[in-house]
């Protein structure tokens, strides 16, 4: 049995009721307790609540799968409803996870510490303090890792179901980085820096991010690598090749090389620089199961 309790704000013309709408999951059942500031609820209350009790469902089942009506189980809709509010406290579209967030890790959509399992969110920037580093898993398998005092827009993600997205678009803002793609299409990733925009095939990339210059270095794959006005661009296809972009141009070094493995040896947790799925996550396999998964 799974029981959850939230409270909504209904404006009217006397101000705003709080209504609190309880709901019991049973198998083949679904128990709508509803009370308005704590009185009575009339037949007009009753209906309003399962009214907003349906379109609560429909907006979750939406949000996360396209899976039929008919094949949700209890333990399914629970889920749904549990992820609902969530997703309704944030006002954002939810689009990974946090798999690591060691010491001082803030998100800004809204405004809030960062823990592991923490939901992650379509245009939040997530930031890291000094001595801190994260790791940010996407529905799509898309893994960022952030060293410390470093800052990633999370600017786009238009999820397709299955475990890809049709679009992926990341803005790395300041600090260091290992970049991991997942399993979308190759063209659907926009990777940018204030200096650099990224074309990725299969890739793994170490990414640092300085005032008024990128430091990209290829970990696996290939990448192509361009000024933002994308003058000048570089190919790289060789791990360990490196290129320095500033606005003006994009030059291979060799002096100038950027690994992301001194944060991996810093940090507390393990897997910070290695590939980690969504499904693996804490709560994603619950997410799974309402889709059919």
């Amino acid at each position: 049995m799974y029981s959850i309790k939230m409270n909504r704000h209904i404006p009217h013309s006397g101000g705003a009721l709080v209504n609190e709408l309880g709901l019991t999951i049973e198998t083949g059942l679904i128990v709508v307790e509803p009370s308005f500031n704590g009185r009575q609820v009339s037949t007009t209350g009753w209906s309003m609540a399962l009214q907003m009790a349906w379109q609560m469902a429909l907006q979750m089942t939406r949000h996360i799968c396209a899976a039929p009506f008919s094949r949700i189980s209890a333990k399914r809709w629970a889920a749904a409803f549990m992820a609902m509010v969530g997703v309704a406290g944030a006002h954002a579209e939810q689009i990974g996870d946090a798999a690591i967030a060691e010491n001082e890790v803030t998100g800004s959509n809204p405004a809030r510490g960062i823990a592991v399992g923490s939901d992650v969110f379509r245009d939040e920037t997530v930031r890291t303090g000094k001595d801190s580093d994260a790791k940010l898993v996407l529905k799509d398998d898309t893994n960022i890792s952030l060293g410390p005092l470093s800052n990633v827009v999370l600017d786009r993600f238009v999820y397709s179901g299955n475990g890809t997205a049709k679009a992926v678009a990341v803005n790395f803002s300041k600090g260091a980085f290992r970049f991991m793609t997942g399993s979308s299409p190759k063209n659907a990733y926009t990777l940018t820096t204030p200096v650099a925009t990224l074309g990725v095939r299969g890739t793994i990339l170490d990414i640092h991010v300085l005032q008024g210059r990128t430091v990209v270095t290829l970990v696996e794959g290939a990448t192509h690598v361009c000024t933002r006005s994308g003058r000048s661009c570089v190919d790289l296809t060789v791990p360990g090749q490196t290129v320095v972009v500033t606005a003006a141009s994009a030059q291979l070094t060799t002096t100038s090389r950027f690994t992301f493995l001194e944060s991996c040896g810093q940090s507390v947790s393990g897997g910070l620089c290695g590939p980690t799925l969504y499904a693996s996550l804490p709560g994603a396999a619950d997410i799974a199961a309402l889709c059919g998964r």
